[in-house]
């Protein structure tokens, strides 16, 4: 998996060049987290900063990639709500946590339906992986000083996908996207001597407007240039979902079974974009 993400990628580094968009998100990100049926959540605002390709065909054909590299950070350190402080190890759910990592997915797909490069509808299959990092701190510790606890998460996936896209006039055009794809997990957090391999699901949502002010086509003997200039206005929704897993708390002769987590990010952004061909 790790050898196809790295050989699709190279292949998309050339062409951004020459197409691409640059989104700046701010919205929420929540974690819940199931510890045999006791629940508590993490909520945090976070923002997105994204570099996308939405759809691009190849050479003109119905054959298509699309990107979307989004690294997430959050704002400000939160506290677990709805604490289980009686089924977990004392001063665990002190942790403040902190969210950032990256999420990456590249599409390679054909057009099923093709009228031009603003109508569409493309089916395509999914591969990324996701590298978040949960950051806690914890500032009640024995000793007087912070501790962290870090959980670190390495998510590979592959799955289906499909875009849309139509244009209400020469200016405006509409986009959707959709896909879902299983994943492989390595969860680590060296504090709760957790070292562990998962299964789960991985969803991803898109829809917004592209606003195309600055249009022109230019042909040459060889080639035909259409350099365009948009601005693009959406609402992207992310939703990780973890097997359930086992932890053990060594020091505290403790464990807990069919722990389960979804983690959901909620994103409104607006992007900046350009087109060359």
């Amino acid at each position: 998996m790790l050898k196809l993400l790295t050989g699709l990628l190279l292949l998309l580094v050339g062409p951004s060049l020459f197409a691409t968009n640059i989104e700046y998100g701010n919205g929420d990100f929540e974690l819940k987290a199931d510890f045999d049926g006791y629940t508590t959540k993490l909520h945090n605002d976070v923002s997105t900063y994204s570099l996308v390709e939405h759809h691009k065909n190849l050479f003109n054909s119905s054959w298509f990639y699309k990107y979307n590299f989004t690294w997430y950070t959050s704002k400000t350190l939160q506290k677990l709500t709805n604490t289980i402080e009686t089924n977990i190890p004392s001063g665990f759910s002190s942790y403040d946590y902190k969210l950032k990592g990256l999420d990456v997915n590249a599409v390679l797909g054909k057009d099923i339906y093709h009228k031009n490069k603003t109508n569409f509808i493309g089916l395509g299959l999914l591969i990324g992986l996701s590298t978040p990092i949960i950051q806690g701190l914890d500032n009640n510790s024995s000793s007087g000083s912070s501790k962290n606890s870090n959980t670190n998460i390495l998510s590979y996936k592959i799955g289906p996908s499909i875009s849309v896209e139509w244009n209400q006039n020469k200016y405006i055009m509409l986009y959707a996207s959709a896909a879902y794809a299983y994943q492989m997990l390595r969860v680590k957090n060296s504090n709760l001597h957790l070292n562990t391999q998962l299964n789960g699901t991985f969803e991803k949502y898109d829809a917004g407007v592209k606003i195309q002010p600055f249009s022109m086509e230019y042909h040459t003997k060889y080639m035909t240039f259409s350099p365009d200039i948009y601005a693009t206005f959406g609402y992207r929704y992310t939703h990780w979902d973890l097997d359930d897993m086992t932890i053990n708390f060594d020091n505290n002769n403790l464990a807990l079974n069919n722990v389960h987590f979804t983690t959901t990010a909620s994103v409104y952004y607006f992007g900046i974009g350009y087109d060359f061909f």
